[in-house]
């Protein structure tokens, strides 16, 4: 029920149905990545992380909980740790039944450098403009 609801975009029934499956059946990792999915279209972030997290430690190979980890901590701003869980996904990804799903990844994983680096950035441009201060108070 929860796919076909996931299918048709109805994403908040889709994770109420996800919901009631995990309550069941709890332990089935694939039950809780799809919860994850719904929360991710609806850009909840917090519940993504937490799904992702409770998926991979009922199977820690599964590559879905690690790139929707990873999707979430990007869009938290924990890029570090978003890019270790990315490659993470992306070194479970190898198979040939992956290979439409590495794209999603590998085009995450561009994004965590280039946040990562944007950051790196900030941070030194925040340090040259403080140089800059003490040098002008220096000078007067």
């Amino acid at each position: 029920r929860g796919k076909a609801l996931f299918t048709e975009g109805k994403w908040e029934e889709a994770s109420k149905a996800f919901t009631r499956a995990i309550a069941v059946a709890p332990g089935v990792h694939v039950l809780v990545t799809n919860r994850a999915l719904c929360n991710q279209k609806l850009e909840r972030w917090g519940e993504v992380e937490r799904d992702a997290r409770e998926a991979m430690s009922l199977c820690e190979t599964s590559v879905k909980a690690h790139y929707l980890l990873g999707k979430a901590l990007l869009e938290e701003g924990k890029f570090q740790e978003a890019r270790e869980r990315l490659l993470k996904s992306l070194s479970l990804s190898s198979s040939p039944e992956f290979k439409s799903y590495r794209l999603s990844i590998e085009e995450a994983l561009y994004m965590s450098r280039r946040r990562i680096w944007e950051k790196e950035q900030e941070q030194e441009d925040e340090e040259l403009e403080a140089v800059r201060s003490d040098l002008v108070a220096m000078a007067e």
